[in-house]
C-alpha cells in the first residue's frame, strides 16, 4: 500500500468514524414513554390524496427495532409505539411499508430514528414564606432546569403550567389569600414542544399557612 493509498484510506475511516460519532436521531423521547406516529396525513408531501387515514386504498406495515409497536386499526397508517423497558441511549428505526391499490410498495421503505433519553429531572418546591398573613400573597419557588416546563396544581384545583427561568428558579404568586394555600408539581417537560420528554412526578409539595389577622377594637377614651 503506497503513501498515497493509505492516506486515502486513512481519510474514509476518519469521515466515517466522524459520521458515525455525529449522527443524530430524528426525535428525542423518554424512556418508559409512548409516542403516536402517522404518515400520509399531509397532501403538500404526496401525491394530493392522503387524509388523516392514509392514501384512499392503501394499507401500511410498521416496524421497529425496539420498543412495543401497536396499531389500532390493522394495516393503518398510524401506530403507538410503547419504549418501557428499551435502554437509555438506544437508537430505534422505525420502518413504514405503503401497499397501494394495485399491490405496489414503497421502495426503499419510509424510515425515522428516535433515540431514547432520560426525562427530565423533577423539580423542588418551597413556600417563601412558610406562614403568611391573611390578604398576604402566598409564594411557592420552584427551583429546576432552565426551560422545563412544571405542570402543577393549587389546593386540588386544575393543573396549570409554568417554565423555569434562566436563573433555575421560577415563582408562583396567588394573591391576597386567606386560606391555606398547598401546591402539588404533578409533571416536568422538556419544553413546551408537543414532542417534549416529560416525567411525571410525585411526592413533590409545599403549603403556605395563612394565619388570622388580629382584630382590634376601635379606639376608647379610658
Amino acid at each position: 500500500m503506497n503513501n498515497s493509498t493509505l492516506k486515502l484510506f486513512t481519510s474514509l475511516i476518519l469521515m466515517l468514524v466522524l459520521y458515525v460519532v455525529n449522527a443524530q436521531a430524528d426525535l428525542e423521547v423518554c424512556q418508559n414513554s409512548n409516542t403516536n406516529f402517522i404518515v400520509d396525513n399531509n397532501p403538500a408531501l404526496g401525491s394530493g390524496d392522503e387524509t388523516a387515514t392514509g392514501s384512499p386504498g392503501s394499507t401500511y406495515a410498521w416496524a421497529v427495532t425496539a420498543g412495543t409497536l401497536t396499531q389500532i386499526i390493522p394495516g393503518s397508517n398510524t401506530a403507538n409505539i410503547d419504549w418501557t423497558g428499551v435502554a437509555v441511549g438506544t437508537i430505534v428505526t422505525i420502518t413504514v411499508i405503503e401497499t397501494n391499490a394495485t399491490g405496489c410498495e414503497t421502495d426503499p421503505a419510509v424510515e425515522f430514528t428516535v433515540e431514547i433519553v432520560t426525562g427530565p429531572n423533577a423539580p423542588t418546591v418551597v413556600a417563601d414564606p412558610p406562614a403568611i398573613c391573611s390578604g398576604d400573597d402566598a409564594v411557592f419557588t420552584i427551583t429546576g432546569t432552565p426551560g422545563n416546563v412544571v405542570s402543577y396544581t393549587i389546593n386540588g384545583g386544575g393543573v396549570q403550567t409554568t417554565t423555569i427561568l434562566p436563573t433555575g428558579e421560577v415563582d408562583v404568586i396567588i394573591i391576597g389569600v386567606t386560606a391555606n394555600q398547598t401546591i402539588v408539581i404533578t409533571s416536568v417537560a422538556t419544553d413546551a414542544s408537543p414532542t417534549a420528554c416529560t416525567t411525571n412526578v410525585t411526592g413533590v409539595t409545599a403549603t403556605v399557612t395563612v394565619n388570622a389577622a388580629p382584630v382590634t377594637s376601635p379606639i376608647q377614651v379610658l
